[in-house]
């Protein structure tokens, strides 16, 4: 394969998983786009792509410590998922969350309490696009109305790290919700940009595995009748029962 040098190497690799954190960390060097076959990926500017967004990518490598038994953590779920304490089942006692969103709602239900319990400055999530329903974009959502807009699974590419310097800006903690290798990427840039740390109060990783490329969604729509991606007016893949 070659040896990983920088941020062009990971895309041109097919390692990329399309998070956003190396646009964050280099905006002026890098940009996120979409892809209809790949997914969101970077253009990168000649010379950019080193140093902190390379740094911050969790498409270069990602490695699972050795088990601590002191952690807490359940033993025999480390190796295939990583640091486990409990699990729990449930779902959003909200029915208007719970018939609106995916997986019982549990993950916009927390995302509302942190909102108006904990007086969270918002929550940095993706939800479709206005112009183009059927790819998604960075959402900073701020009240129930936000969320409640954007609310469902999206099996489609989307870079929510690409949207952490409106954390930064934010003047309280806030909640960051993605895909586990979103999650990684946010850990990541917290470690080369340490005052993000303390801008983020939780965040909610969702079970994935793997977003399907744009183009697989217009064959979706194309197999329901709809030839013409401009006639698309809204994409819900769950939730609203």
């Amino acid at each position: 394969m070659g040896p990983i040098r920088n941020i062009q190497d990971v895309a041109e690799k097919h390692l990329c998983t399309g998070c956003g954190v190396c646009a964050f960390l280099e905006p002026k060097g890098i940009r996120m786009v979409d892809d209809l076959d790949q997914g969101r990926r970077p253009v990168v500017q000649p010379g950019a792509g080193v140093g902190a967004s390379f740094e911050a990518c969790p498409g270069k490598g990602l490695e699972l410590p050795p088990f601590d038994p002191a952690s807490g953590h359940l033993r025999e779920l480390w190796e295939g998922w990583g640091g486990v304490l409990e699990l729990w089942e449930g779902y959003a006692s909200d029915d208007a969350i719970r018939f609106a969103g995916s997986s019982g709602g549990a993950a916009t239900a927390l995302s509302l309490f942190a909102l108006e319990a904990r007086g969270s400055s918002g929550v940095l999530h993706a939800g479709a696009r206005k112009d183009v329903p059927y790819l998604n974009e960075t959402q900073f959502s701020q009240s129930r109305s936000d969320l409640m807009r954007n609310t469902g699974s999206r099996y489609a590419p989307a870079s929510p790290c690409d949207g952490l310097a409106q954390l930064e800006a934010a003047p309280k903690p806030s909640v960051f919700v993605g895909k586990p290798c979103d999650v990684a990427g946010l850990k990541r840039a917290q470690a080369v940009r340490p005052g993000l740390e303390s801008k983020v109060e939780v965040s909610i990783a969702i079970f994935c595995a793997g977003a399907p490329s744009t183009r697989g969604t217009l064959e979706m729509a194309r197999q329901m009748g709809v030839e013409d991606p401009a006639r698309i007016e809204s994409v819900r893949y769950r939730g609203q029962g």
